[in-house]
């Protein structure tokens, strides 16, 4: 699952290999995120979305329901755009046991514990979504989300992103 969508964001970014950068801000790599990253988030903050997302989840059990309606404002983004879900968990502690990090502890955010789709958005820009996730045992409910992303696939812009935090 993740391979592919590394294989999609290369593509879209003419690359003739596949690795794993550390951030794709709207599609596109962020080579050196610690000087530009702020910077690079302001400005895809202000354009206006061009998509609409709502979200519900409610969990029974080890299973998280989940309903999602997405609208796509423009013809030619309702073409090329899918719609993603993942759950995301932070303070995900990890002992490094080899290589350059050996002994070190990382504390990852908004580690993605599953990714979902892609999901086709219909001709008329409209995608109702109902979807049941299983949940991991040793996954923290209270430090995980449900996020949404709607992407034109052509030029990799995200339409528009939406996170639910599922504690409480």
């Amino acid at each position: 699952m993740f391979t592919e969508r590394q294989k999609q964001l290369a593509r879209l970014n003419l690359f003739q290999t596949v690795y794993t950068p550390e951030f794709f801000i709207s599609g596109e790599v962020l080579h050196d995120w610690r000087a530009h990253g702020l910077e690079a988030i302001d400005f895809v903050s202000d354009f206006e979305p061009e998509a609409d997302i709502a979200l519900h989840a409610q969990l029974a059990g080890t299973t998280l329901s989940v309903d999602t309606t997405v609208t796509v404002q423009d013809q030619e983004n309702r073409e090329h755009s899918q719609v993603y879900l993942a759950l995301t968990e932070n303070n995900v502690l990890s002992e490094i046991r080899g290589g350059d990090n050996a002994g070190a502890t990382f504390n990852h955010q908004y580690l993605v514990r599953a990714w979902l789709g892609p999901y086709p958005v219909k001709k008329d820009g409209t995608t109702e979504l109902k979807t049941q996730i299983p949940i991991d045992k040793d996954w923290k409910l209270v430090d995980m989300s449900l996020v949404a992303i709607v992407q034109n696939m052509e030029n990799g812009y995200v339409l528009q992103g939406l996170a639910l935090p599922l504690k409480d």
